[in-house]
């Protein structure tokens, strides 16, 4: 597949083409299959599509040019294409995935579970302090921004480091009382926070 594109700029009108994802991981790869969208509306941080009803073999040329649509943007509409299609032409085949895929997702529930459950028994404050917070923050909407993150992730920090000076087996009551006054100094940033800056 082509490299995403890193921004996508299309006027309202404008037919998009793009190659269709595979539904499922088990599903074949590539699909073989190319579909096509009306963008019938846009703002300067999203494209609204509408996907046509045809799928096809090849690239489609209805505008004399084929769009390559970020990633992201096009699974959704690949997926509600794919799947369409898929239980028209193939719909033996989309049960079998559907067993398969249903199987993989209860596998790596439990194998989440299990690493959740080791990680517990083995955790520290020590190495709970080691850790880094908040890796997957994203600095934009529905996301509050960065300096919004940095302030959480102090006082989290200093939550932890009481508890931690607490010893190996602090009172219940003593870390149920710790989590609910960082709730609530959590909520009064958020309170605090610039409305523009959300």
């Amino acid at each position: 597949m082509p490299e995403p594109a890193k921004n996508l700029f299309a006027d309202t009108g404008s037919v998009l083409s793009f190659r269709t994802l595979p539904l499922h991981p088990v599903s074949p790869e590539p699909t073989g299959r190319y579909a096509a969208a009306v963008v019938i509306g846009r703002t300067a941080r999203i494209v609204v599509l509408a996907p046509l009803a045809e799928v096809w073999t090849e690239p489609p040329s209805l505008t004399g040019e084929a769009w390559q649509i970020a990633r992201g943007t096009a699974k959704t509409l690949s997926d509600h294409i794919e799947e369409r299609w898929r239980w028209r032409h193939e719909p033996q085949q989309m049960r079998s995935e559907q067993v398969l895929e249903q199987e993989r997702r209860r596998r790596e529930a439990e194998e989440k579970e299990r690493r959740m459950r080791t990680r517990l028994r083995t955790l520290t404050f020590a190495r709970l302090l080691e850790e880094p917070l908040l890796e997957d923050w994203e600095p934009s909407p529905p996301f509050p921004p960065a300096f919004f993150r940095d302030a959480v992730a102090q006082l989290i920090r200093e939550t932890q480091r009481k508890l931690d000076a607490l010893g190996p087996k602090p009172r219940i009551p003593v870390v149920r009382t710790a989590m609910v006054a960082l709730a609530g100094r959590i909520y009064e940033a958020e309170a605090a926070a610039p409305r523009t800056n959300r």
